[in-house]
């Protein structure tokens, strides 16, 4: 099969010399891999009808007890309802049991197909599926983004295996090593995810914890009823919902489709186009026409990603502090995308290091529009009202790839040139980068100045920048979330925030672990990336749930624009400030 560009279509071409059994072996073809496909979309809907019929016998079960000892109370007591005299403290509890449940049935979705994938002997690749395809995984952006390119890139060397490259070619070779890492990053977002539901179950209980203390001051008689009356409208929300998802996952079952759609067989050689076939023909072109411009507008108008400094405002109510355009050429290429997903590689296999300076436009290129995008952000944040205090800032995202790192080092840099004392840190431990912009080593870092085994002197170093030092993340510690939300790292930024009269903090994205929303707590204020046409409204608008929820500062928005996303308004988006003065 061939694919055409930039679709999702596979042209499949097969020779020979008998046109009849050319067309007879194509068809089959076809017809045979569709098949395929949807004896594997109906295998997984049925693993997903089991899971959900296995969870709502257990919860059928709970529900039965709970009548049951709520009948048996009211029958032996002979009580009056306490509904009412505990209406306001009953809805309450019973939304937190509800929204607890939820949050641990989705827990225990993450750890048993988890656990799945460790032993079944299944290909890793089906478990994947699996885990992407079950209740409540599919809603997290971050696994979603990053299973679409475990595809697209086992796409790809299908394909170069297709026309022929052996297993040795390089892109086959480079796509094999992209898989793999892929499905780790994956399962690691996921056992992020349940780190961070755990805590929320913690929160929920100490909230519940509070609630029940209240109606534990009225008669015993009374508050037992109330209990086994929550419990048991707790329990039958739960079986209302699996309920629910069980008949959507019996119809997904009983639809006899997958992904693969048959456009067109091959039609019967020797066919003669009827008479009149050029008027047809350009009335087909016409009407073709009419729908492609049609279907443009409709898929236009359901984009509901961030595009705009004005969908940052409305959509999540936060200043839209800059718009930072693409950056220069040679700061992104024109790679492959085998070359932007792996380090290049030197003559003996090793990566080559490229320091990422052509990041750092506001030192290489500091008459870009991009460098002037920079300086408008610190513009902005020097002469807010509502910043005027700010000696920490964390620089975050919502996803990976929105630019965070680029904005926290440009930013930093800007600061510097205007003759502050700055000092950048790098938080995000997972995948830490700033060492590499400014070609400096990793370790020491933040992990030993916060574990006491270096002091600040020795980890905090000047960059070419004057006035700008970098404090690096050092070795990875066995639990970064524990150790950016220790009562050490508090302190070691309270002592830094003394040294310096700014410190910016590069953190991990918010969707993909927790350490970002930790950090927002002992910062003075928080600023988001977002890319404009990739970051999605639902990503964004989790983000900042996330940072509210932990009673962050959010000071504002920065509009990332590296793919040209933003609608440009006349000639000052892109004026050049490195042409010819006056």
């Amino acid at each position: 099969p061939y694919a055409r560009p930039k679709t999702d279509i596979l042209d499949l071409v097969y020779t020979g010399s008998d046109p009849y059994e050319v067309r007879r072996i194509a068809n089959a073809v076809a017809e045979a891999s569709q098949a395929h496909d949807a004896a594997g979309a109906q295998k997984d809907a049925r693993r997903r009808r089991g899971f959900l019929e296995g969870q709502l016998r257990e919860t059928d079960a709970m529900l039965e007890r709970a009548s049951r000892a709520y009948s048996g109370f009211r029958s032996g007591r002979q009580v009056f309802s306490s509904t009412q005299k505990a209406g306001a403290q009953e809805a309450g509890l019973v939304d937190i049991d509800m929204r607890r449940a939820e949050l641990d049935a989705e827990k225990r979705t993450y750890e048993r197909l988890l656990a799945q994938g460790r032993t079944s002997g299944e290909k890793v690749g089906s478990s994947l599926r699996v885990l992407v395809s079950s209740p409540g995984i599919a809603t997290n952006p971050v696994v979603t983004q990053l299973y679409g390119q475990l595809t697209d890139y086992e796409k790809k060397r299908d394909d170069l295996i297709s026309a022929g490259a052996p297993q040795s070619n390089p892109d086959v070779v480079v796509l094999n090593e992209l898989i793999p890492e892929t499905s780790v990053r994956i399962l690691d977002a996921v056992r992020s995810q349940i780190q961070s539901l755990a805590s929320r179950i913690e929160a929920l209980d100490r909230l519940r914890s509070s609630g029940a203390s209240q109606i534990a001051a009225a008669p015993a008689a009374e508050s037992e009823e109330l209990q086994l009356a929550q419990q048991v409208q707790t329990v039958q929300k739960r079986v209302d919902q699996l309920q629910e998802e069980l008949q959507k996952a019996k119809m997904a079952e009983a639809v006899e489709a997958g992904q693969i759609e048959i456009v067109d067989l091959v039609e019967k050689p020797g066919n003669e186009i009827p008479n009149g076939s050029s008027r047809r023909l350009a009335l087909g072109v016409l009407i073709g026409t009419i729908l492609g411009i049609a279907a443009t507008m409709v898929l236009e108008s359901m984009n509901d990603s961030i595009r705009r400094r004005s969908d940052i405002e409305k959509i999540l109510k936060v200043p839209g502090l800059a718009v930072i355009p693409r950056l220069a050429t040679s700061a992104y290429g024109s790679r492959n995308f085998v070359q932007r997903a792996l380090p290049s590689r030197s003559s003996n296999g090793r990566s080559a290091p490229t320091g990422g300076r052509e990041e750092l436009v506001t030192i290489t290129d500091v008459r870009s529009s991009a460098a002037e995008g920079y300086r408008t952000l610190r513009t902005n944040l020097m002469f807010s009202q509502a910043v005027q205090a700010l000696r920490t800032l964390v620089v975050t995202s919502a996803s990976p790839g929105e630019g965070k790192t680029t904005t926290a080092a440009n930013l930093a840099v800007s600061f510097a040139q205007q003759g502050m004392r700055v000092l950048l840190v790098d938080c995000d431990l997972r995948r830490a980068r700033l060492h590499k912009l400014f070609d400096m080593s990793r370790e020491p870092g933040l992990t030993d100045l916060v574990l006491g085994l270096n002091d600040a002197d020795a980890v905090c170093r000047q960059t070419s920048v004057t006035g700008l030092y970098l404090l690096p993340a050092g070795p990875l510690p066995p639990n970064p979330a524990e150790l950016l939300g220790s009562e050490g790292m508090r302190r070691t930024l309270e002592t830094l925030a003394e040294a310096y009269d700014l410190i910016v903090v590069d953190t991990p994205p918010l969707l993909a672990a927790s350490d970002a929303a930790i950090l927002a707590t002992i910062a003075d204020g928080v600023i988001i990336v977002l890319r404009a046409g990739a970051t999605e409204t639902t990503a964004a608008q989790q983000s900042m749930q996330q940072l509210n929820a932990v009673g962050a500062r959010v000071v504002g928005a920065v509009l990332n624009d590296p793919d040209t996303q933003v609608p440009r308004y006349g000639a000052y988006y892109r004026y050049d400030y490195a042409g010819s003065e006056g």
